[in-house]
């Protein structure tokens, strides 16, 4: 979450009648080219500057492209020419949202940052745009060459040159203190797939935050969290800027068993490893009505029986994490960001679920949703 400069003050407005807008920059390189508004007017304007329609922003965590944003824009402002002001040849926009208090101040948290990918006409005098996060321009810059990983060196070291070699002006933001070394790999063309592997070695996602910056952190609803913030409806008789949540009911993807196998790079035998869910208050318990549902994952990133066993049990874990998921519907929030982990108070319930996804609405009017996903402590054996 980046922390609201106003603190409480923040959040009490959320949750009150309060004059949300939403504005975005076009750049270019280290230039700001122009401001875009909302055709709404509610934004910090400028008065001359292009409008936008609608659209939303949506980031997914476990997405290797984190955010893509879609606008919708009036069909003027399409390109026909290659150097017009929304060209996709190195145009970025960098998106905020915020609030405006009643002394006239404002609050406001970035929400996007990337290149346009591309623009198409939509009929009704409307133009749809598309951009994707800075991680669409690392994964697109693919090695010229196959190459040795940096055997030895620290995952996150090795991470953040990997990204640096593909996008020099690339940011970093807090990443976890990771002490996996990097085993025995090697890229291939794909820049993407290297940073995944990178990521599984140290059961950790690699992405893109709201502002452009990179990070790699373990993956949060595997691992001990500490809820930052309540996220309320009204039930209470107090304000809350929750309107609906629910539950995810699915057995699609959730296991009871899972086993990595990986192999050596020597051509010695295989390690492997099966991490079972014994947990007999489980809704996935093994010796439960779910029974056994396996799974069988291959590895090249492990190095040793500690991280196979790792990677299985951090991949058990991911599917209990899907068996309480919960969908939140509220008023935007621009602080919030993917891994948040959050108290959820709904209608007498009372969970702590992390931010898996988003969607945030470019209109001042309309609501976000939250895709959330439980905690799930505990320990599995063989």
């Amino acid at each position: 979450m980046i922390t609201p400069r106003t603190g409480q003050t923040y959040r009490d407005a959320l949750a009150a009648p309060h004059q949300a807008y939403t504005r975005f920059e076009v750049w270019r390189g280290t230039s700001k080219i122009e401001d875009m508004n909302p055709l709404d007017r509610s934004a910090v304007r400028v008065d001359s500057a292009p409008v936008y329609t609608g659209g939303s922003v949506r980031a997914t965590l476990n997405s290797r492209v984190t955010r893509q944003l879609s606008m919708t824009v009036p069909d003027y402002l399409y390109p026909f020419k290659a150097t017009d002001l929304l060209n996709p040849y190195g145009t970025e926009l960098r998106g905020f949202r915020g609030l405006r208090y009643g002394d006239g101040s404002t609050e406001e948290f970035p929400i996007f940052v990337g290149p346009i990918i591309d623009v198409r006409p939509s009929g009704g005098g409307s133009a749809t745009l598309s951009a994707s996060d800075r991680a669409y321009l690392v994964a697109g810059n693919g090695f010229p060459t196959p190459q040795r990983a940096g055997v030895g060196s620290l995952v996150l070291d090795e991470f953040e040159r990997v990204v640096l070699d593909a996008l020099p002006s690339a940011t970093f933001g807090t990443s976890d203190a990771l002490t996996e070394v990097v085993p025995e790999l090697s890229y291939d063309q794909d820049r993407g797939q290297a940073l995944d592997q990178l990521a599984k070695t140290a059961s950790a996602f690699w992405y893109d935050l709201a502002d452009g910056s990179f990070v790699l952190r373990r993956v949060p609803w595997t691992q001990p969290q500490v809820a930052t913030f309540v996220l309320k409806d009204a039930s209470d008789g107090t304000p809350g800027t929750v309107q609906t949540a629910f539950p995810q009911r699915s057995a699609q993807g959730i296991y009871s068993r899972v086993t990595v196998t990986s192999e050596s790079p020597d051509g010695g035998p295989p390690t492997y490893f099966t991490a079972d869910d014994v947990d007999p208050t489980s809704p996935t318990y093994i010796g439960g009505p779910f029974g056994i549902r396996s799974a069988t994952v291959r590895t090249t990133t492990a190095a040793n029986q500690g991280q196979v066993k790792e990677t299985a049990e951090t991949l058990l874990r991911r599917a209990r994490a899907l068996t309480e998921p919960w969908q939140v519907t509220c008023v935007p929030d621009g602080s919030l960001e993917l891994g948040d982990a959050f108290t959820l108070l709904y209608k007498g319930y009372s969970v702590v679920q992390v931010v898996a996804g988003l969607t945030m609405p470019l209109e001042t009017t309309g609501n976000m949703t939250i895709d959330g996903r439980s905690l799930v402590p505990g320990e599995f054996s063989v």
